[in-house]
């Protein structure tokens, strides 16, 4: 079966499913209390040996580490006479010195390994290397995410929250033995999950939007939030109107902590960007909007396309009675192996990213900055709020036929696939796409595309 036919049934079958109910109560953590409190994972290139993990006592008595250990994706041994103090914190790091030079903070260590970037297992073993605790944290909702332009861990903001669970954690500034920024001993409600169904529909679709929210007080409301993005009024991250053209509809519950909304079918149009984040009131008053506003992405997002249309096409349209002349008809509906990309942009940032005629730059930018912030569907993902800009050397705007680069955001990572249909294990933070052709020997059109093609064979005879 083709992956996007299968990718649509699995999206379908997850919107009528039960979600899985994750609990807000308070976890077990053994009776001595200790629990993993705060993991920074992902510090700046410049400060990658400042990666801690902190543990917390939230018990009324001393503990003593002496043997225990942390596994997973590291592993360290706490030496005789590790203690933890009753409602005190105990901080293990990658690289003890260089953590209390940028935080005052004591550590211990050093460990071995790293912690992953795109998610891993925190793993807190006594000295019979029974489990005590585990975060099996990862990158992207409904995790937090951390590593982006300001540095920052993720951290427990309520200590008697199962900490296996996404939503008792925030991404914030690192506070190495200190109380975690946000402490609360009653968090707002958590939003376990989201999807939107069918995954990559049509103007003739009813489009649905599912999530999963729980919390130990009980549920108020749960609201989604859209903004509709028009063809020709693309709206940048950075626009005022970002943060300001926001509709609110509230979803109705559905069983098993489950809510649901249908989106107005004026909205469900040809090409229309849409873009909707959920909000979940408990009966306290607390409130939650996923995705958080400190992800690099602060919001889900659906394309609506109907499909591409036929195409047409001449070798020479400007030699009439010529067979150069004859116009042929490509249906792409019937090319079903190439893969289809949309860049959804202002149409200023295009014309300034490439360069071309009605670019308001005096020359061409040659930087390695991504300058430019749009959109990028492909196979039914939408990728919002993406960095773009021209790629290249010396003749990077030589022929006006240029190269482009995209800049994916963590968290959200490129989902490429194989010549089969099937995805590569390893998500792409970078996207290149390739002219096809040579910009200083014209001569060599077919050139360009070999080079690719055997390096590509190359590498993976290297095994790379």
């Amino acid at each position: 079966m083709p992956w996007p036919k299968l990718l649509l049934m699995l999206c379908a079958l997850l919107a009528v499913l039960p979600l899985q109910p994750a609990s807000a109560q308070a976890a077990e953590h053994g009776d001595n209390g200790v629990v993993i409190n705060e993991i920074h994972y992902d510090p700046s290139p410049a400060g990658a040996s400042l990666e801690f993990v902190e543990l917390y006592n939230a018990s009324e008595q001393a503990v003593s580490l002496a043997g225990w250990a942390l596994d997973g994706g590291v592993e360290y041994t706490f030496p005789g006479g590790a203690i933890i103090p009753a409602r005190s914190y105990l901080v293990a790091s990658i690289e003890p010195d260089a953590l209390a030079r940028a935080y005052g903070v004591a550590a211990l260590g050093p460990w071995q390994g790293r912690l992953g970037n795109d998610g891993d297992d925190v793993i807190l073993r006594d000295t019979r290397a029974q489990e005590i605790d585990r975060v099996p944290y990862r990158v992207g909702f409904p995790w937090p995410v951390a590593g982006y332009t300001v540095e920052r861990s993720i951290n427990l903001i309520a200590p008697a929250a199962d900490n296996t669970v996404p939503g008792a954690w925030r991404a914030a500034s690192p506070t190495p033995g200190r109380a975690n920024v946000g402490l609360t001993s009653n968090p707002p409600p958590f939003i376990d999950a989201v999807v939107h169904q069918p995954a990559a529909p049509t103007a003739r679709d009813t489009v649905t939007i599912h999530t999963q929210v729980t919390d130990a007080d009980g549920i108020s409301t749960v609201r989604l939030w859209v903004q509709a993005v028009a063809p020709g009024g693309y709206i940048r991250f950075t626009d005022p109107a970002y943060a300001t053209t926001w509709t609110p509809y509230t979803m109705q519950p559905a069983g098993d902590n489950r809510y649901t909304a249908t989106l107005p079918t004026a909205l469900v149009r040809h090409r229309y960007l849409l873009r909707y984040r959920i909000e979940a009131i408990d009966r306290g008053g607390r409130s939650v909007m996923a995705p958080a506003a400190a992800d690099p992405q602060p919001n889900f997002a659906l394309f609506i396309y109907d499909g591409l249309p036929p195409w047409q096409g001449a070798v020479n349209p400007w030699a009439p009675g010529s067979a150069l002349a004859q116009v042929n008809t490509f249906d792409f509906s019937r090319m079903a192996t190439l893969p289809v990309y949309h860049l959804i942009a202002n149409n200023t940032d295009v014309a300034d990213a490439q360069f071309i005629p009605t670019s308001q730059w005096y020359e061409g930018y040659m930087g390695d900055d991504y300058l430019w912030r749009g959109t990028l569907g492909y196979d039914g993902i939408v990728y919002d709020h993406i960095g773009f800009r021209a790629r290249g050397q010396a003749f990077r705007y030589a022929t006006g036929k240029n190269k482009w680069k995209f800049n994916f955001l963590p968290g959200h990572r490129f989902q490429a696939q194989d010549l089969y249909g099937a995805p590569y294990a390893v998500q792409w933070d970078k996207l290149n796409l390739a002219g096809g052709m040579q910009h200083v020997n014209r001569g060599f059109r077919g050139e360009h595309g070999m080079f690719e093609a055997l390096s590509m064979r190359v590498f993976a005879m290297a095994g790379v």
